[in-house]
């Protein structure tokens, strides 16, 4: 079977076409079994588009790559909140998360894996179910108002008709996982009480119960909820502290 080709490494018609427009090509010439592809390539081109007719099978020296409809073998994620219900929330109590930032190279829909201090690799078949930044804030915020026994959490930007206190910024080192599952965290992280702030530094580590995707994507959560208890900590002693 010929290898090498973009959707045997689970690559979309639609990310190849976007890949090939960054170059700003004048024209894209397709072929494809499938009645209409062209049409639809268009709809993602500002290039001319064409198609040629596509041979029953197509062989080469490696052999014969099968036009069959193959499986999309992408399987997509998502984090979620962690931390336990409170037992009663405030009424009315607002908490604010937000801006949350995560360095550019985590910006990928690909779930990525650290090695080490300088090598990682993206997983071209397992991707993020939305992207990771306003996925982290918002289950960072959950699991706050939960921590804290918030009747709510606001996401940033808000309303200037609510008045969450205390506010929390959170800007990310690195949130990973590495070659084992285990999730890794470093965050630096401020909160905003009135006038009142307190910053501080977190590291952590969260071993998954094996190497899988799934396993790895649960240590991700729950590092994030030991986070926001670590933070929610910090809040309630800069209250005490008014």
């Amino acid at each position: 079977k010929a290898a090498g080709y973009a959707v045997e490494k689970g690559e979309s018609l639609k990310d190849t076409v976007q890949t090939l427009s960054a170059y700003d090509p004048t024209a894209i010439v397709i072929r494809s079994p499938h009645v209409g592809a062209a049409a639809l390539v268009a709809r993602w081109t500002r290039a001319s588009v064409s198609s040629r007719s596509w041979p029953r099978e197509r062989c080469g020296a490696a052999g014969c790559l099968s036009l069959k409809p193959q499986p999309d073998p992408a399987r997509f994620y998502v984090l979620s909140a962690t931390v336990a219900e409170p037992e009663a929330r405030q009424p009315g109590s607002l908490v604010g998360v937000g801006p949350v930032t995560l360095p550019g190279y985590l910006r990928h829909s690909q779930i990525l894996t650290r090695y080490d201090d300088h090598k990682m690799s993206l997983a071209e078949s397992s991707r993020w179910a939305e992207p990771l930044e306003p996925m982290v804030a918002r289950v960072l915020r959950d699991d706050l108002a939960a921590a804290l026994g918030a009747e709510r959490g606001l996401e940033y930007p808000w309303s200037r008709s609510f008045a969450p206190s205390p506010v929390v910024e959170v800007d990310f080192e690195s949130f990973e996982r590495d070659s084992a599952g285990t999730a890794r965290l470093d965050a630096r992280w401020r909160i905003r009480n009135g006038a009142i702030m307190r910053a501080g530094r977190t590291r952590l580590t969260e071993p998954a119960t094996s190497a899988s995707n799934e396993d790895a994507v649960a240590a991700l959560s729950r590092v994030l909820g030991r986070l926001a208890q670590e933070i929610a900590t910090a809040a309630r002693e800069l209250a005490k502290a008014e």
